[in-house]
């Protein structure tokens, strides 16, 4: 079954009549080749054949009726095809017709997309054959990087999204420049769309002082130089950007209309990197093993940037009555909440890489959470990183068994790798990372921390890792 997406609508038409057209130009091609292997050897055959037995008048009229046919072949043949595939394209008319560039042009937060015809009409057999989830890859980037996010499509391309073409949404807080779109487009094997940031997302809110973010930022950045627990310095310690991205991630690109028809989202960012081959159909795994959060990398974070982040956590479910959340056993509280210390374990999801729900964060429990630490002001006055916030939120309300690690996926965000360290995997994936570059054995890696909580939960409950 073919599924086409209306832009209008962002509705997904269907039609059987599809995989006769996907097969048109591959069995004309048979055919072509058919009369050329035939037809040389049976002329050959005929002189030959004359040469010894010149009176054997049966052969020579059963070779001349065959190369009859052959001739018929190679003249009309291509004409049916020719005249089959134009009744195909009427069919499919709506492929070409579905866009109506007016009503991209009447909203500014939506840009009219680039589309690469013959990608859109004729897809290969294995993605036209195969369901796949109401997924796309999101990113958020910028003009200036154009380059960097082009290898990483490629990339990501090569490595999974080519067997299965998925669209790809891109958002940016200025407009995408014609060539970002054309050579982007170009990449994507699905649908690439490509969309801005609504202003009132990406600015100080009104109950922020403007003049107590820049002097905590100044103050940040002169006390940023012993580092925090990794012996380094507070990356962004004086970016507004940053910290206009990072609210932004937390609580409002899931709101973009270019995401509101999707149901799984798989974030990606200019300059990573997949090592390892993926032949599964990630999303639609996630949607038949009942996933709702997926990860490759976690860690600590900067102590720094959240000091208030958990206590005003911790307000908010004893505001609403929940404060039973911290000490749950069917969700993951204890990835993010210690007990004894009665605070932050500091662990978070790399948000970089994360493979989630939508619907999750287009729910009521996390907009709630959200729209109460928003109005603390700690995304400026701290710099509080949407890991964190999506951590929390995912480890709280969630399932433990709702949340996968893909160990499977070979992928690095600089400067950290996650690397399978089975080489049965890899050289069952094709990886082409170092092991020994892995960040999951790390010190400062959470994962063997959600393994060792996982894995107890299992014992108890049991489930699936």
């Amino acid at each position: 079954m073919f599924r086409q997406v209306d832009y209008v609508t962002n509705k997904v038409i269907t039609t059987n009549d599809i995989g006769l057209l996907i097969n048109l130009d591959l069995v004309l091609q048979k055919l072509v080749d058919l009369v050329q292997f035939l037809n040389v050897p049976l002329i050959g055959m005929m002189r030959a054949r004359c040469n010894l037995e010149r009176v054997n008048l049966s052969f020579i009229t059963s070779v001349f009726l065959a190369s009859v046919a052959v001739l018929f072949i190679s003249l009309e043949m291509p004409k049916v095809f020719a005249r089959d595939r134009q009744i195909f394209k009427v069919k499919l008319g709506f492929m070409g017709t579905g866009l109506q560039k007016g009503s991209y042009e009447t909203n500014r937060n939506v840009e009219t997309p680039h589309i690469n015809s013959q990608k859109t009409q004729y897809l290969d057999t294995i993605s036209a054959s195969h369901e796949r989830a109401n997924a796309t890859f999101y990113t958020l980037c910028r003009n200036e990087e154009l380059y960097q996010m082009l290898e990483t499509v490629q990339n990501y391309e090569d490595r999974f999204n080519s067997k299965f073409k998925y669209d790809w949404v891109f958002l940016n807080d200025y407009p995408f420049t014609d060539e970002f779109k054309r050579v982007i487009s170009n990449a994507v094997s699905g649908e690439a769309k490509f969309g801005q940031v609504p202003a009132s997302h990406w600015r100080f809110p009104d109950h922020i002082d403007q003049q107590k973010v820049y002097e905590l930022m100044d103050k940040m950045d002169s006390e940023n130089t012993t580092g925090d627990y990794l012996g380094l310095p507070i990356p962004y310690a004086k970016s507004i950007s940053y910290r206009h991205m990072c609210r932004y991630q937390s609580g409002f690109f899931y709101k973009h209309e270019l995401l509101q028809g999707y149901k799984y989202f798989w974030r990606v960012e200019p300059d990573v990197r997949l090592y390892c081959d993926i032949d599964y159909d990630v999303f639609k795994s996630m949607e038949q093993n009942g996933k709702r959060y997926g990860f490759a990398i976690s860690m600590m974070e900067f102590e720094k940037t959240i000091e208030s982040l958990f206590k005003e956590v911790k307000n908010y479910l004893h505001m609403n009555g929940v404060s039973q959340l911290l000490n749950g056993t069917d969700n993951l509280s204890d990835f993010v909440y210690d007990e004894l210390s009665d605070d932050y374990t500091l662990c978070h999801f790399w948000s970089n890489f994360e493979i989630g729900d939508l619907d999750f964060f287009r729910g009521r429990e996390y907009n709630e959470l959200f729209n109460y630490l928003d109005s603390k002001g700690g995304f400026y006055y701290e710099r509080w990183g949407d890991a964190p916030i999506h951590s929390i939120a995912v480890s709280l309300f969630m399932q433990w068994d709702d949340i996968k690690w893909f160990s499977d996926i070979g992928y690095r965000h600089p400067p950290y790798l996650s690397c399978p360290l089975s080489e049965e995997v890899r050289l069952e994936k094709k990886c082409s990372c170092d092991p020994s570059q892995d960040f999951t054995m790390d010190a400062y890696s959470c994962t063997r921390f959600y393994q060792d909580i996982v894995k107890d939960k299992q014992k108890s409950q049991g489930g699936n890792f």
